[in-house]
């Protein structure tokens, strides 16, 4: 198998229509949507620019790139997209203090799950969709946001893939043609 990783700044429109145009050209197999942004922020207080930039790279651009790739899987009878969400999709009503101030991110990630599960309607031609929800990940996603999560029980990224592999649903959704859903949190021991 050879693996090709494609940097892309994917809050760009014109790099996620660059990114579309490579994959329209070339046998995609797998493809993992795991771009994310987060602007954790009470909903009054963002401006409108980071509400846009969290929709287009954690909605827009998955929904683009995933056009992009599935007709040459639906033309091969084969594939798998690989959308990353969070634990936080799930996490709207809930009000803790522990949480950030999340509106827009997780909404965003709360449609990555819906689209995933919609997405399905492939799986009958081939294609086998999964969905990904790992907690607080060790990276430097929140750093990047001025966070410090030192505190902060943390997944390496590598429990996450191997949790998404090994998960049962995933192999259940390879082999059956289903859905794979996953909440993976810092304790998942898959």
């Amino acid at each position: 198998m050879t693996v090709r990783a494609i940097q892309a700044d994917l809050a760009d429109p014109g790099e996620v229509q660059r990114i579309s145009d490579e994959m329209r050209a070339m046998p995609v197999d797998m493809m993992v949507n795991n771009a994310g942004l987060a602007h954790y922020k009470p909903f009054a207080d963002p401006p409108p620019a980071q509400a846009a930039e969290l929709v287009d790279l954690n909605v827009l651009a998955p929904v683009l790139l995933t056009q992009a790739a599935l007709p040459g899987m639906l033309a091969r009878s084969r594939g798998t997209v690989i959308n990353v969400a969070s634990l936080l999709a799930f996490s709207g009503a809930v009000q803790a203090p522990f949480l950030p101030k999340r509106a827009v991110y997780a909404a965003t990630k709360s449609f990555l799950v819906t689209f995933t599960q919609a997405l399905a309607e492939v799986a009958d031609r081939g294609v086998h969709v999964q969905v990904v929800c790992p907690g607080v990940v060790r990276s430097e996603f929140h750093s990047r946001q001025g966070l410090d999560m030192s505190a902060v029980p943390r997944m390496e990224p590598s429990q996450v893939v191997e949790a998404s592999w090994t998960a049962p649903s995933f192999l259940e959704a390879v082999t059956s043609g289903k859905v794979g859903i996953h909440g993976i949190t810092e304790t998942a021991s898959r």
